[in-house]
């Protein structure tokens, strides 16, 4: 960014900002058209609006030494405070950590401010921006293909942005086969926090942006998708797709990211170019993820269908189907979804007993160290998961398919980690005992905030310590980290969870998945599949939410 000769500690790369204005105009523009005059005359006039903007800070994990040391003094909102800085005590961000970024409004002329830094919603004119931000690469800045995340638009407040949080303006991208009008601008941020007198030294500046078109065809090509960040949430300081990233709600609830690439290996039949979405689409798709995730399903008579029976989830035929839709259309379009990170709890007290006809009134959490939400039956569990924060998207308990993209995505990390894949998929499909909280496994709990029960009852806080025989202990969330893989706790163990997966039984209709506490690993695997009454419930059968 600084030309030869240009001093770091100045931090006059830290104030450079790339805007980016996406028009629209009224007449459809396509690549395949060879009317120049219609192309031409599209793009002149008042036909021509501007579509979405965004904001782009490079190098906003790049912060001055000097001004994080002495300069540091920004009081912060609740929310945003959580969402991005890992010193909650003192609010303090370090030289690399991400932040949001505020500036000034129009306000009334004269209008005087005595703290620029009082990004607490007090002061007013000064609001958060809509940022899309990078980190430094190689001594380059660059952004990564695919759907950008727009961070400011994790809270609710007024921005910068003129858009309705309802029409997603998470999704900035240049839409592919046509030919769009983008209009650039740079300049440097005098009221970014970095941007002190300290920081403001002369000296030239050398910015050069280039455009990358993103492979779409192809054996292996992929469109350009990536994870999304709903309204009201926000990202999770220190996470990242390569260990698992992770977003929260405005209470502090945690969902993972699940790539499902979309890549013609795993849609070889439904290809990558669907936009209108037909039955028949939509039955591509799903037998496209089947295939993608075989070795998981093992021929299972267990299918996302609806049962015939209202009670099994809670939901009827057609919004089942629905429902089932809207999963299929928004992994395909977003290459992937959200899981809980952690099975779904309750901090207020653990639950003993359940009723199937009276509904749960505990408030479900995706928190560590909360009590397993038991003791609730398969249609509960969907109101309970249908009812969590999700923004502008859709919460609801996990379809069979999704569980065995959960799968294949926890084989697919392992492998680029040198895993080899045939003893990942058996550690998945046949012994899962050092995965999760088994009968069998002899593990050591040193959390210190953990919960346990011996038989699920009388429970206990803090750590249980090592465990030297078999036994059933049932733990709280989270309870390990050798627990979790890509940030996903328990999904083997502990509890079985509840899908809207269809067992095709004339009883056991409600299918739950990944074993729990009773059982041994080398039986009931994470894969594992078992299925239940109507009004099943008992204190080893729990939930984890979805979002998509």
């Amino acid at each position: 960014m600084l030309k030869a000769g240009g001093a770091y500690t100045t931090g006059l790369q830290n104030t450079v900002r790339v805007g980016f204005a996406l028009y629209n105009s009224t007449t459809a523009i396509k690549a395949s058209e060879s009317d120049q005059s219609t192309i031409l005359g599209a793009m002149t006039g008042d036909s021509i609006t501007i579509k979405d903007v965004a904001i782009w800070e490079p190098n906003a994990k790049d912060h001055v030494d000097y001004i994080v040391t002495n300069n540091n003094k920004i009081t912060w909102k609740a929310e945003d405070k959580l969402g991005y800085i890992a010193d909650q005590t003192n609010g303090k961000f370090t030289a690399t950590e991400r932040i949001p970024t505020y500036a000034l409004m129009s306000t009334a002329v004269g209008q005087e401010y005595t703290d620029i830094y009082k990004w607490d919603g007090s002061v007013t004119g000064l609001e958060k921006q809509i940022t899309l931000q990078t980190d430094k690469l190689d001594g380059t800045y660059k952004i990564a293909g695919g759907v950008q995340n727009l961070i400011s638009v994790n809270s609710a407040e007024t921005s910068l942005y003129e858009n309705n949080p309802s029409e997603e303006v998470t999704t900035f991208k240049i839409p592919k086969n046509q030919i769009c009008r983008l209009r650039m601008y740079v300049w440097l941020e005098g009221q970014d926090v970095d941007c002190t007198n300290y920081a403001s030294h002369g000296g030239g500046i050398e910015v050069d942006v280039g455009l990358t078109k993103g492979e779409t065809e192809g054996t292996g090509g992929s469109t350009e998708t990536g994870p999304y960040i709903p309204s009201g949430f926000s990202e999770v300081a220190g996470t990242s797709l390569a260990t698992g990233y992770t977003i929260q709600d405005s209470t502090g609830n945690q969902y993972v990211w699940v790539e499902v690439p979309q890549t013609i290996d795993v849609y070889p039949t439904a290809g990558l170019d669907i936009t209108t979405f037909t039955e028949d689409e939509y039955t591509a798709i799903e037998n496209d993820l089947h295939t993608y995730t075989s070795v998981y399903r093992k021929g299972t008579s267990y299918t996302d269908t609806y049962s015939g029976d209202d009670a099994s989830t809670g939901l009827t035929s057609t919004q089942y189907t629905e429902l089932k839709q809207k999963m299929l259309k928004s992994v395909y379009q977003n290459g992937g979804f959200y899981v809980g990170k952690y099975e779904t709890g309750i901090e207020a007290g653990p639950k003993t007993s359940g009723d199937a006809s009276t509904p749960p009134t505990e408030t479900a959490v995706i928190k560590q160290n909360a009590y397993p939400y038991n003791y609730v039956t398969c249609s509960q569990a969907q109101t309970l998961a249908s009812g969590m924060e999700s923004g502008e998207y859709t919460s609801s308990l996990m379809f069979g398919v999704q569980w065995d993209l959960v799968l294949k995505y926890l084989e697919t990390k392992a492998v680029e980690q040198g895993t080899d894949q045939a003893t990942i998929q058996s550690a998945l499909n046949s012994d899962s005992t050092n995965w999760g909280n088994y009968y069998n496994n002899l593990w050591n709990i040193t959390n210190a905030s953990s919960k346990y029960a011996v038989n699920a009852s009388n429970w206990t806080s803090g750590a249980y310590g090592g465990k030297t025989a078999n036994a059933n202990i049932l733990l709280s969330t989270g309870a390990s980290d050798t627990f979790s893989k890509q940030g996903i706790y328990d999904l083997a163990g502990n509890v079985w969870e509840w899908t809207l997966e269809y067992t095709s039984g004339t009883i056991g209709r409600c299918a739950s998945r990944g074993g729990n506490c009773y059982n041994n690993g080398g039986n009931n695997p994470a894969s594992y599949r078992i299925g239940s009454t109507t009004t099943s419930y008992d204190s080893g059968i729990g939930f984890r939410p979805s979002l998509y």
